[in-house]
């Protein structure tokens, strides 16, 4: 190391623009703020979407709420937030039907909004912040829209007969704000 090898800039190490963060820089641990409350995010997890590309969930904390944010982007940014709810609470049924038909109905009807089926996807999902199962799992996922294509509902087939199901919105970017990196990855 040179005299003046001390007033050279370090090289930065970071995978985001400080001065720029976005709603795609996000990681474990980040802070931000949405729909008036502030968020800690708790899990990462990234889907292969098998030739689709692939999303990231963001479990979100607010200490009272729990949320998920995914984020996917190909041409253009499609985010949404959504919470996990009961595939009975859906329909009782809805389990047996799956298992009977091999495929969910083409139109579900839950809390009033009636939705329809637009979307199968088969894909891969990983757990990043667990790493204790570095193999992930298969998952297929079916998306019903609403006649407004805002809100969703997504049910996803984990192996044979373990579902999940979860409601959502549609979201913007302008809506996520104040994100703030983890303590050290600055």
């Amino acid at each position: 190391m040179g005299l003046f090898d001390i007033f050279k800039k370090k090289e930065s190490k970071l995978s985001y623009d400080p001065s720029n963060i976005k709603v795609t820089d996000l990681d474990l641990n980040w802070v931000l703020e949405y729909d008036l409350k502030t968020w800690i995010i708790k899990e990462v997890a990234r889907y292969d979407w098998r030739g689709s590309g692939e999303s990231w969930e963001y479990k979100l904390d607010s200490g009272d709420d729990e949320l998920y944010l995914n984020v996917y982007q190909d041409d253009k940014l499609y985010l949404s937030v959504s919470k996990t709810v009961k595939l009975r609470s859906i329909d009782e049924d809805l389990p047996e039907m799956i298992e009977k038909d091999m495929r969910p109905p083409k139109k579900i009807i839950y809390n009033n909004v009636t939705y329809y089926l637009e979307e199968e996807a088969l894909g891969h999902y990983y757990n990043l912040t667990e790493e204790d199962n570095p193999d992930g799992a298969e998952v297929t996922e079916w998306t019903y829209y609403d006649e407004s294509e805002k809100n969703f509902l997504a049910i996803a087939e984990w192996g044979s007969f373990n579902f999940s199901a979860a409601v959502g919105i549609s979201a913007a970017e302008h809506e996520f704000s104040n994100i703030l990196p983890a303590a050290g990855d600055s």
